[in-house]
């Protein structure tokens, strides 16, 4: 060992000072790839944790679950309670809410019992109260419901002097105003942290008041005796409550909940190994020209006593060191880009779900992994040049004979590229009998590791084919720049393979984008015709929260001059078995009298028989993922039990990735007892004047604290949606391109040092510095052409696959392949010009070199 660590000092030490560029460029491959790893990472928990701090906080603490898609009857809590086993059960409610008086800012309103019992660490809230103004709590001699704690930020908007504030508050939520009189601060602790100080508790059940759903509860947490049969607990309380409620436990609870997320997830998971690869093949690339570079010092030691042991521990042991440093680099940078990236996807997040309050936090464990994936990519990038360094017979070393161990080693990288090839196609031919994701997902990623592979052979086949049109029309400058590519294709087609894969992974992302954006633009102006819509807190303003709206408001835009009829809409996420769904309640006779004159809605007549009770309309995705087919009954959790409803067709509609469901309104207000509204659909009359009415229908809107959407607002408005969701892959793959330019640094650096000799007989023979720089410059253009053609030549088939098999199993929506032509075009002069840009700076290295200095080199 100790003779390992000196021959480290001796040889590695000294050359890595010497070649501190090149140890830099393979410190900053790692970098990147572990900073993509731990931003993917941290971008996936934190969604996670959104989702489930929005829909269920807390209840991973509980024993036991009881729900039913938010709406549980609160006159169940007395039952549960009086059940062997069953020590605390704790009805919970939130939503959010706005402030009217303070520009509409979003706050959370939470119902929970005040006298819990049970142990206090079994509180999902961990509420803790400092009580100031006790005396509100009683009005005229009663009891005054309408009292709240609020959190410490809330209380300081309220009161900036002394953060304890005493006047009522005006409270937004249920479609209507309320007065609450703050007695005190709140403070949560544990899982319910995250929800941030901006909010306000109070008494479950004046809050069910207070959200418009009296009586309705989102589910009562139930917590056990000590030693207690949860599953007997479990059976007894199902049997107890019937159908009115589904009584489960928490991590079979979550599992629609993270289920939401589970897409995102594996893209972003994807980017982060994809970045590691590229990564490990240009460290490759430099650890074997390393080795190359010092194959006569190895011959040396090799003759005085030096193992193959020793050699190969030489460089893995390099390998280690410059990946422990890019690693230890990348874990802040990786944080760096994870919070960019998620204040870019910020507002969406904070539309769909109650917060997006979530710090980002470097685990310990997250750290390890970040660190020791960056060594381990190092190591298995040094492994090959490694042991053909150990290889090596010392005398072939010392005299510089070619060695026949790289020519086994470029046939072995041609059999791991069949193979990897192969095993894709395989996977991908057999993935309906694999375990879900892993055909589809895992037989691209072979796929697309085993073409990485090939590239070197790609390039030389298409350097070669390319040669004879550049002497013709190119000068001696890019003909030897082509000479070059040919010579060494090991070293450029790693290269040339990451600017492709680059290259694939936008026009995929580009195509995919523009494929999803199309089709649902369009459908949206099949079925969405309304002039203006009315809603709580509009969609396009990221500082304001969609809430639901008082039923009674439709009667009155009904009466504003210049509109012909307003439809009320409701919307809701629900379990389907083990997913969760999109429900839209319409009222459908309205539906399709405004509609029916100027709909290019396909099958539009079902819209006329939805208003029959008990019949609903499923999307073409929700029929492919769950096989549900016209005349199947649908079921769904009510407050009062089971569902059922008749599917009565299939219709186009892209609402939901997992399955979208429409019935009509009044059938689903009362099966579900949700009489709300989120959002009114104002049709205008023929004759009226577009803009007067639509100021008069502003003025009830701004009456009533509500905004209006025009209909250019509203498509815009999804538009960007669908572009900044597709603009978070594109954060994620720039990475991927920053790491493939400075392989094209690196390589074109490494070509620059090995042909010093070469380039000083250049100059020594008549050929200008311009010459020279016009050589190495042109040589980074071919890797630029030739990495952009082979990545449109794998993006086309790759954007196919993606569309119409993993998101086609994986979401039911069959969309068009669309090629972004515009994109396509932008994105060759983007490579292009970036692998050019890249060869700058060797070339002004290659234009420095002294005459002398190079042809004495070796």
């Amino acid at each position: 060992m100790r003779s390992l660590a000196s021959l480290f000092q001796s040889l590695s030490s000294r050359y890595l000072a010497r070649r501190w560029n090149r140890a830099g460029l393979v410190v900053i491959s790692i970098g990147l790839g572990v900073a993509m790893l731990v931003s993917t990472q941290l971008l996936n928990d934190c969604l996670e944790n959104v989702v489930r701090e929005s829909t269920a906080p807390g209840m991973e603490i509980a024993d036991l679950v009881v729900t039913a898609n938010r709406k549980v009857k609160l006159d169940l809590v007395p039952k549960l309670r009086t059940l062997q086993g069953v020590q605390s059960a704790q009805p919970m409610a939130m939503e959010r809410v706005l402030l009217p008086r303070h520009d509409n800012r979003k706050a959370v309103l939470i119902g929970f019992e005040s006298k819990q019992q049970g142990p206090a660490e079994k509180n999902p809230f961990g509420a803790r109260s400092e009580l100031y103004n006790l005396q509100a709590a009683f009005k005229d001699g009663r009891i005054n419901p309408n009292v709240v704690v609020i959190g410490k930020e809330l209380a300081a908007l309220l009161d900036p002097v002394n953060g304890k504030p005493t006047e009522p508050l005006l409270v937004r939520a249920g479609g209507k105003e309320h007065q609450l009189t703050p007695i005190g601060i709140v403070e949560l602790h544990g899982p319910a942290a995250k929800l941030g100080g901006f909010i306000m508790a109070m008494e479950v059940a004046q809050a069910t008041h207070i959200f418009g759903t009296p009586g309705i509860c989102e589910r009562i947490d139930l917590y056990l005796s000590p030693g207690a049969n949860r599953e007997a607990v479990q059976a007894a309380a199902q049997s107890l409550i019937g159908e009115q409620a589904q009584v489960r436990q928490p991590e079979k609870a979550l599992n629609a909940t993270n289920e939401i997320v589970s897409g995102v997830r594996i893209g972003f998971t994807l980017c982060g190994v994809g970045a590691m690869v590229v990564g490990l093949f240009l460290v490759y690339n430099a650890l074997a020209v390393s080795v190359a570079e010092r194959r006569h010092d190895i011959g040396v030691l090799r003759s005085i006593g030096a193992t193959r042991t020793q050699i190969a521990g030489l460089f893995t042991g390099e390998a280690i060191v410059l990946g422990g440093i890019g690693a230890l680099l990348g874990v802040p940078l990786g944080w760096g880009m994870a919070k960019l990236t998620f204040q870019v996807m910020r507002q969406e997040m904070e539309q769909l779900f109650i917060t997006a309050n979530q710090p980002m936090p470097i685990t310990v464990s997250l750290f390890l992994l970040a660190v020791g994936s960056g060594m381990l990519t190092a190591v298995l990038a040094s492994l090959v040049p490694a042991l053909q360094a150990a290889s090596d017979e010392p005398a072939d070393a010392v005299r510089r004979v070619p060695s026949s161990a790289s020519r086994f080693y470029r046939y072995l990288q041609a059999v791991a590229a069949a193979a990897m090839i192969g095993g894709g196609f395989s996977f991908m031919l057999i993935r309906q009998y694999l375990p879900h994701r892993v055909g589809g997902i895992g037989g691209m990623v072979l796929l697309l590791v085993g073409l990485l592979l090939a590239v070197p052979i790609l390039v030389s086949l298409m350097a070669r084919s390319v040669q004879p049109v550049l002497r013709r029309l190119f000068g001696v400058e890019t003909r030897l720049a082509a000479d070059n590519l040919l010579r060494a294709p090991g070293r450029t087609g790693v290269v040339v393979g990451a600017l492709a894969a680059g290259v694939a992974l936008m026009f995929q992302t580009a195509g995919i984008g523009r494929s999803n954006e199309e089709p649902v633009i369009e459908w949206l102006d099949r079925i969405v015709n309304a002039d203006v819509f009315v809603v709580c807190g509009s969609p396009i303003d990221s500082s304001s929260a969609a809430l639901p709206m008082d039923p009674a408001l439709g009667e009155t835009l009904r009466h504003v001059e210049g509109v012909a009829d307003v439809m009320p809409v409701r919307y809701n996420l629900v379990e389907y078995g083990d997913r969760i769904v999109w429900v839209t309640a319409l009222d459908s006779a309205k539906f399709f009298e405004a509609h029916r004159r100027r709909s290019r809605y396909p099958d539009f007549h079902l819209f006329g028989e939805l208003s029959r009770p008990g019949t609903v309309l499923i999307s073409e995705n929700f029929a492919a993922l769950y096989g549900v087919r016209l005349g199947d009954r649908v079921s769904i959790q009510g407050p009062n039990g089971k569902v059922a409803m008749e599917v009565i067709g299939v219709i186009q509609d892209y609402s939901w990735s997992r399955g979208s469901l429409m019935v009509d309104r009044a059938f689903y207000s009362q099966a579900f007892q949700d009489p709300l509204v989120d959002s009114y659909s104002v049709f205008f009359k023929q004759d009226a004047d577009r803009q007067a009415t639509t100021g008069r229908i502003k003025s009830v809107a701004d009456a009533n604290a509500l905004a209006i959407v025009e209909r250019d607002q509203f498509d815009k408005w999804v538009a960007n949606m669908i572009r900044r969701a597709y603009l978070l892959m594109y954060l994620q793959q720039i990475a991927v391109g920053a790491v493939a330019a400075l392989g094209v640094v690196m390589a074109l650096l490494i070509s620059v040092l090995q042909r010093r000799r070469e380039l000083g007989l250049l100059r020594a023979v008549g050929s200008t510095q311009g010459q020279v720089l016009h050589t190495v410059i042109a040589e980074a253009t071919l890797m630029g052409i030739l990495g952009t053609i082979l990545g449109l030549i794998a993006g086309v088939p790759l954007e196919w696959y993606i569309l119409r098999v993993i998101i086609f199993e994986d979401t039911g929506f069959i969309f068009p392949v669309t090629v972004p032509w515009k994109e396509t075009l932008l994105l060759s002069a983007v490579a292009v010009g970036v692998a050019t840009f890249a060869g700058l700076f060797p070339a002004l290295h290659a234009v420095r070199l002294r005459i002398a200095e190079a042809i004495q080199y070796e």
